[in-house]
Order: structure tokens, then C-alpha cells, then sequence
């Protein structure tokens, strides 16, 4: 009976990933295939910024433009006219053609009423070039004829700006300028790399369905297999330099992943990080678009290969090295493989990836119940984008989490608490105290762990202080610089440069106006940290995650927080202590939190406290939402694979709504 049901249960595993296949390749249909002939503008010979100049044109005149390409597709071209916001008559001839062959790809005859005012018109070419990199191009624009009276004109730049190619007029050269024209490609390959993405999704769920309603695994095991199958589909998803803050954090990386390798990490000039020249094949474009993932295919095809310790970008952060740890190991073993700029910039993400799955992982096996919560948590979308990125919040949250569970195990579980255990939550203590401040506290839940578990009281009020005492000064030692400098005097605002940022004297000294500042803080922001929190807004800000997709995380958190089985409430009793200690500790980070952005961050003329973001809550939120157990809500059967596979759903739903933003 058990094999019979064993079977129909992988029928219906496999029935649901047919299903999902039909409809991912519909979605494909509809959403993908659509975009993947745009060509669009790929070599700018003058951006928005320098196109100063106009160059009007006559009849007879013949400007000609040399451009070279930089990926192996030429789909067309474009040329940026100006019309004065009038209608212009006439006809323009305009080709394109190789200059070393001389083989005319395109020669068109354009009538002027086509021209849209300040904007590129698109040449559009047939066939397209399929292996145009490197290779030097023409375009030529001549006017045939033009209404008398009416003005046409190219948009040029001031300088010469381009320094690949070169104007001429009437066959001669032109000096100092560039006319506005690029090169356009199409993203055909995008297919591939979506085909990747709905695979890795794909058999993601068949080994989720597999191991959580056949072989009913552990639910660490359960959260394995969601964490490594959307870890990959985030690091797909979110290229290099598009989560929050990453260029910085990339910078910092690279800078102790020289250090590691004996190499200079600064420049002695001008203090920025020097990265390998290959390194430079990753653009630091911050947007989730077509244009960085056609960047991104041309660093793996066309890799420069060059080690030379030439190229800077990017400041060093104040911290240790051990906040970046997984990303470096993975910076120094693409470095020692000599690895091209893309693979090494990835293997750094895979590694954050790889250390906080198994942050989770383990916390998850530790923890004696609320395991759900832990594992909901470690999937939010919010979580996985930082989690596969080189933030230090991919540290921070694993071994935050990872203290929490600990601490619950030794509370809840094991008989005594030894001197291992208390040596291993003390290097976590020291590893997550510089940085960012004030996480330490958690440190307070070590009080709640029975006396009795202790060799005597002494020990037990020595350990547990002593480990407050032990990530303070960590803290203290860390960032005394930040002590320091903000102790008494302001130092210069980074957001408003004509004025200082607050102090803590400057807060001390007016109580009112530092309370009425907290007070609009938390009635103004407070929907932007909720949001931020989940995770409606990945990358910058820019990617829209729907807020019914967002309720399915927050719902699935929430159930796992307040339901219980007869099983876990024999474990655990709900008591006032437990969640005061928990909610109180939360509350004092929180506090530090906004007092750290409020004197490190906020112009003394602004009325709320700037920098504070949501994921900053991530490291306690188990916290919050395991003293929301009680008694009430009893269940008489575990839904918690339920209710895994309703993040399933949800992680799903958040790729696709990725989806437009990276073919737009």
C-alpha cells in the first residue's frame, strides 16, 4: 500500500512538472520571445551628457562617421537627429557599410517627415552581422534635397569624445566632435539563459516535491533543496552591482582578496580599489536590464584575459575582513585559477550563496521548533537577493539566524550547556559585531538558557555577560574611528555636503526636537521599512515585487509563527520572559540601529533619521516572530510541508514578475 502511494505521489510530482513546463513555455510566448528582436543601441559615440553641439545640416552635405563595434551582432544602427520640433521635408541617404572589405551592408533612403525630433532613429540591417567585433564600421548621412526654410541637424558632442572613430565632412576630417550614433544588437541569447533559468526551476521542484511529500525528509533537507534551487535563480536573476550598496561591498571584497594574495589593494594616488583589467569585463550599471545581461554575455564570450593589476574603481569600507569571508574565498580561488573578470566575479556570489544556505541549513537542524519560521525567513525575497550578493548582509543574516537557533537549542534541548558551545556563539558574536552595530545584543538571549544548565550560577551570569561585553568591545575596538569622530563634533554630510550630520551631543543637547525627529521617523518610513523588509523592491528599488506575492510570504511566516502541533508545545511552553527578553533584545537593536544612521547618516536639518532600511531588521526577525507562539492555535496535523510548498509557489511567482524587467 505504502509503494502504491509512493507511486501515485510521483505521477502526480510528474503530471505537475508537465504542467509547469506548458506553462513556462506559454509565458515564454508571451513575455520573452516578444523582446528578443528589439535592437537596441549598444555603442554610444556621444552619451546623453555630451551631445552639446548640433550640426545643422544642407543639401549636398555628406557627414560620415566611423564606429567599431563591440560584440559580434550588428542588427542596426542609429542616429540622432534634431528637428526643432518641426516636421522637416526632404530625403537623406544614409548607409552603413565595413571600411575594411568596403561591403555595404545598408543603403537607405530616408524621408525627413519620418524623423522624430531629439530622438535616434533606427536603421535596421539584412542580414544582420554576425561576427562585426572589433571590426571598424561607416556611417554615412548625405542630404539629397531639403525643404527650403525648414532646419534639420545632427546632435554632435563639443569635443572629441569618441575615441575609436572620426567625423568627416565632405571628405574632410573633423576635429573635436563626434555626431550621436551607436550601434544596436538584438537579445536573441536571452532565450537561453530563460530556458537556464525555467530548467533550474524545474527540477527544482521535482526534487522538492520528491524528498518533502515522498520521502517526507527532514525540513532542513526540504529547505536545501528551495534554498540552492532559488539561490541559483537569484544569482541568475541579479547581476553583479545590482543589489543594494553592492559596488561598495564588491570593492571591499576585491580589496581583501588582493590583500589575501600579497598584491597592492589601493591606490597609493587615489585610495580606489585595483582590480585585475579582465575584472573591468563586468560594467558597474546598477539596473536589472537587457543592456547588463548583453554585457554580461559579451564578458563570457569575449573575455579580455587581461591580468594586469591596471584598472581602479570603487572605495575600501572600514570593516574586517571576516564581514566578506565567503565572497572573498571565492574572489581568491578565481584569482589563483586565473579566471577571467566574470567567473571570478561570480564565484564570489555563488560562495555567499553556498555559506548562507548552509547558515539556514544548520539552523533549521538546531533549532527544537520554529523551524518553519527559520526556513521562511531564510526565503524571503529580500533575503535571497542579499544572500547571493557581496553585501555583508549575506554573513550578517546567516550567522544571526544561525546565533538564534543555536541559543534555542541550548535553551529548549540539550541537557547541559558546555564550554564548545559557548566558544562557538562567541566567535559569531565577534564576527557580526563590527559589521554593523548593535547586533551583538542577541547575545541577551543567552540569559533565558536554565541556570541549572550551567556548572553554577557564577558561571552562568559571567558567560552570559561576558558575552555582551565581549561583542561590545569588538564593536568598540572595530569602529572606534566612528566612536570618535561622532562622539562630540559632526562630521560632513555624504547626502547634503553644505551641512554636518547630527552628533550625539547635538541629539543630547535638545531632547524635544531629537524625540519629535524619532517620532516623524517611525510615522513617515514606516511603510518603506515593512516593505523593504520582504523584499517588494529588489535590486535598487527598481524590480516591483506585487503585494499579493508578498502576503503569501508574509502570511506563510505568520501561520508557521502562532500554529503549533502537541509535539513542539511539549518542547517549548509559551512564557511572558521568552518574548519579553526576545521582543525587548529586538527593540534595543532596532534603537541602535536608527541612533548608528541618525549620527552617521542624517544632515542635521533633516526632521527624520535617513539611511534605515528595512532588511536591516532581517538578523532578528526570528525573534519577533517566534514570541508570537501560544496556545491557542493547536494543530493537530504538521503543515509544515504545506506550507513549503506554498513558498515554492511564491519564489516562482517572484521570478516571473522579475522576468519583464530583464527584457525590457
Amino acid at each position: 500500500m505504502k509503494k502504491i502511494r509512493e507511486y501515485k505521489n510521483i505521477f502526480i510530482i510528474l503530471g505537475i512538472t508537465v504542467l509547469m513546463f506548458l506553462f513556462l513555455y506559454k509565458f515564454a510566448g508571451i513575455n520573452v520571445l516578444p523582446h528578443l528582436g528589439d535592437a537596441k543601441g549598444y555603442v554610444n559615440t556621444v552619451n546623453e551628457a555630451s551631445a552639446k553641439e548640433v550640426l545643422e545640416l544642407k543639401e549636398g552635405d555628406i557627414y560620415k562617421q566611423t564606429i567599431v563595434a563591440t560584440r559580434d551582432e550588428v542588427a542596426g544602427f542609429n542616429i540622432r537627429f534634431g528637428t526643432y520640433g518641426e516636421q522637416v521635408h526632404g530625403k537623406l541617404r544614409v548607409s552603413f557599410s565595413d571600411i575594411a572589405s568596403g561591403n555595404v551592408y545598408e543603403s537607405t533612403e530616408l524621408d525627413c517627415e519620418a524623423i522624430v525630433d531629439n530622438q535616434y532613429h533606427l536603421f535596421v540591417l539584412n542580414p544582420v552581422i554576425t561576427d562585426g567585433k572589433d571590426q571598424q564600421y561607416e556611417i554615412s548621412i548625405e542630404v539629397l534635397n531639403l525643404e527650403e526654410g525648414e532646419k534639420l541637424a545632427l546632435f554632435a558632442s563639443d569635443k572629441d569624445v569618441y575615441k575609436d572613430g572620426m567625423l568627416t565632412y565632405n571628405g574632410e576630417q573633423v576635429s573635436e566632435t563626434d555626431i550621436a550614433c551607436q550601434i544596436s544588437g538584438t537579445f536573441g541569447f536571452m532565450l537561453k539563459w530563460y530556458w537556464l533559468a525555467s530548467i533550474v526551476i524545474l527540477v527544482g521542484f521535482v526534487v522538492f516535491s520528491f524528498i518533502t511529500f515522498v520521502k517526507k525528509c527532514k525540513l532542513e533537507f526540504v529547505y536545501l533543496t528551495l534554498g540552492i534551487t532559488f539561490g541559483i535563480i537569484y544569482i541568475l536573476c541579479f547581476p553583479p552591482y545590482t543589489a543594494p550598496d553592492e559596488g561598495t561591498h564588491i570593492s571591499t571584497t576585491y580589496a581583501f582578496a588582493s590583500e589575501f594574495l600579497g598584491e597592492e589593494s589601493l591606490s597609493p594616488k587615489s585610495g580606489t580599489v585595483i582590480y585585475r583589467r579582465t575584472d573591468a569585463d563586468v560594467d558597474a550599471g546598477q539596473q536589472v536590464t537587457s543592456q547588463k545581461f548583453q554585457n554580461l554575455y559579451q564578458a563570457i564570450k569575449h573575455p579580455s584575459n587581461d591580468l594586469e593589476r591596471n584598472f581602479e574603481r570603487g572605495n575600501k569600507l572600514d570593516v574586517p575582513f571576516t564581514c566578506y569571508l565567503p565572497q572573498i574565498i571565492g574572489v581568491v580561488i578565481g584569482m589563483l585559477l586565473k579566471l577571467s573578470g566574470f567567473w571570478t566575479m561570480y564565484l564570489g556570489k555563488l560562495f555567499a550563496m553556498l555559506f548562507f544556505t548552509t547558515c539556514i541549513f544548520f539552523s533549521i537542524k538546531l533549532i527544537p521548533w520554529g523551524k518553519m519560521v527559520i526556513m521562511a525567513i531564510g526565503l524571503l525575497p529580500m533575503t535571497l537577493e542579499l544572500a547571493t550578493s557581496y553585501s555583508y548582509d549575506c554573513l550578517l543574516n546567516g550567522l544571526c539566524i544561525l546565533f538564534i537557533s543555536y541559543a534555542l537549542y541550548l535553551i529548549y534541548q540539550k541537557d547541559k550547556a558546555k564550554w564548545k558551545d559557548f566558544v562557538i556563539l562567541g566567535a559569531i558574536i565577534c564576527i557580526i559585531s563590527p559589521c554593523k552595530m548593535f547586533y551583538f545584543l542577541i547575545a541577551g538571549m543567552l540569559f533565558l538558557i536554565p541556570k541549572e544548565k550551567y556548572t553554577s550560577k557564577k558561571s552562568y551570569w559571567l558567560i552570559n555577560t561576558g558575552m555582551i561585553v565581549l561583542g561590545l568591545a569588538v564593536l568598540v575596538v572595530m569602529r572606534f574611528q566612528f566612536f570618535v569622530e561622532h562622539m562630540g563634533t559632526a562630521t560632513q554630510s555624504v547626502i547634503d555636503p553644505v551641512n554636518v550630520n547630527y552628533s550625539i551631543s547635538s541629539i543630547l543637547s535638545d531632547i524635544p526636537h531629537s524625540i519629535n525627529v524619532l517620532f516623524n521617523t517611525v510615522i513617515r518610513n514606516s511603510e518603506f521599512y515593512f516593505n523593504s523588509l520582504w523584499g517588494s523592491h529588489l535590486g535598487w528599488f527598481q524590480v516591483a515585487i506585487p503585494n499579493h506575492i508578498i502576503v503569501c510570504f508574509v502570511l506563510v511566516i505568520f501561520t508557521a509563527s502562532v500554529c503549533s502541533v502537541r509535539e513542539e508545545q511539549n518542547i517549548y511552553t509559551p512564557n511572558i520572559q521568552f518574548r519579553l527578553v526576545n521582543l525587548g533584545l529586538s527593540l534595543l537593536m532596532i534603537l541602535g540601529i536608527l541612533a548608528a544612521l541618525w549620527i552617521g547618516w542624517t544632515p542635521i536639518t533633516y526632521q527624520t533619521i535617513q539611511g534605515v532600511q528595512g532588511r536591516y531588521f532581517i538578523p532578528f526577525l526570528p525573534m519577533v516572530f517566534l514570541s508570537m507562539r501560544n496556545k491557542i492555535f493547536l494543530l493537530q496535523k504538521n503543515i509544515d510541508r504545506g506550507l513549503a510548498a506554498v513558498l515554492f509557489g511564491a519564489l516562482t511567482c517572484t521570478f516571473l514578475y522579475i522576468i519583464p524587467y530583464i527584457f525590457q
